[in-house]
């Protein structure tokens, strides 16, 4: 059987994980953009809701995944 790893936009798509046996997800925001990093309180409330494996998008702005040293150091100071 095939395992399938969906991406999640908003806590309300966690109701899917359940009805459909999801075993991995991906969170992330702004889908429109690209995808973008989701906030602390979303991870926090899809790690309540759901055990299985779960990874975050890590994505600070919309565009390529190519940084420049000055938001890379802006990041980590955050």
């Amino acid at each position: 059987m095939k395992q399938f790893e969906l991406c999640f936009a908003n806590i309300e798509d966690l109701d899917l994980v359940s009805k459909y046996q999801i075993k991995n997800m991906e969170l992330c925001t702004a889908l429109e953009l690209g995808g973008l990093s989701p906030d602390l309180e979303m991870v926090r409330l899809a790690r309540e809701k759901y055990d299985g494996e779960l990874s975050a998008l890590i994505r600070p702005r919309p565009g390529n995944f190519v940084y420049s040293n000055t938001e890379k150091i802006t990041c980590w100071l955050r």
